[in-house]
């Protein structure tokens, strides 16, 4: 059932919208980092429910694509009485542990070896903020580009530092646990968003593209522990899940 109509919008190339059907509701879609990685581009928002969830190509098994890795109706387009307008890009990133390549294994207590995990170190973060571009094309033009880091999550827990602990083992000596620190993609609060300046559109049958890029033309050590040099771990797995936040014109089914 239809919801009331509220008011328009006059977009900058002078169309109008009506917010009828429409909801506060965000798209997303997730892509699994495995450390090491060497491509260029990895796509986001290219494979729906029952789909491979989009990883890199040094993982040899992709996880299968649930309703929390992906909610579109259409890959990579909207349906025809589809509509969505972008008033923020969010990342939301998780760090978990494969068994080998297979990114079956990162679910569950298998990928969950580390006190803090799923959230990523601190560390790790900064890697990925470094090393990564975001980059929004709709009808072919890029609409919206910048380095991962620029866009914050305004969500979930806070960051936590945990100090290394001594502690004895029968008949050996004195050893030190390697600390760990995690964090957020920014302050886990709404008021740290950056908000669009002007809302990015997507029209009804309207194509879209969503990358993440790296192109510094090295493999990224994104499984680089705290140790002190820090020793890379290949295993290391971030399922980046990307949000657009604004309003959505539900399709009509």
């Amino acid at each position: 059932m239809a919801i009331n109509q509220i008011t328009t919008m006059r977009l900058p190339d002078g169309r109008e919208i009506a917010f009828v059907d429409w909801l506060d509701q965000p798209l997303f879609s997730c892509a699994d980092l495995l450390a090491g990685f060497t491509d260029s581009e990895i796509p986001l928002f290219n494979y729906g429910k029952g789909d491979e969830v989009s990883a890199t190509s040094n993982a040899t098994v992709q996880r299968v694509a649930t309703e929390s890795d992906t909610n579109l109706s259409s890959p990579s387009e909207m349906n025809s009485t589809e509509e969505m307008l972008i008033y923020a890009i969010r990342p939301e990133i998780h760090e978990f542990n494969a068994v080998g390549t297979d990114l079956t294994t990162i679910l569950g207590t298998t990928g969950i070896t580390q006190s803090g995990a799923p959230m990523p170190t601190v560390a790790r973060l900064a890697i990925l903020n470094w090393y990564l571009r975001f980059e929004l094309k709709v009808s072919v033009q890029v609409v919206h580009s910048a380095g991962l880091g620029y866009y914050n999550s305004g969500m979930g827990p806070a960051g936590q530092t945990r100090l290394g602990q001594l502690h004895h083992a029968v008949d050996v000596v004195e050893s030190v646990d390697a600390g760990r620190s995690s964090g957020t993609s920014g302050i886990p609060s709404i008021e740290a968003v950056r908000n669009l300046s002007i809302p990015l559109s997507i029209g009804g049958q309207e194509k879209f593209e969503a990358r993440l890029f790296s192109d510094r033309d090295v493999a990224v050590p994104s499984g680089m522990d705290e140790a002190n040099p820090p020793v890379n771990s290949e295993t290391v797995v971030h399922s980046i899940r990307i949000y657009f936040d604004g309003l959505h014109k539900r399709p009509v089914s």
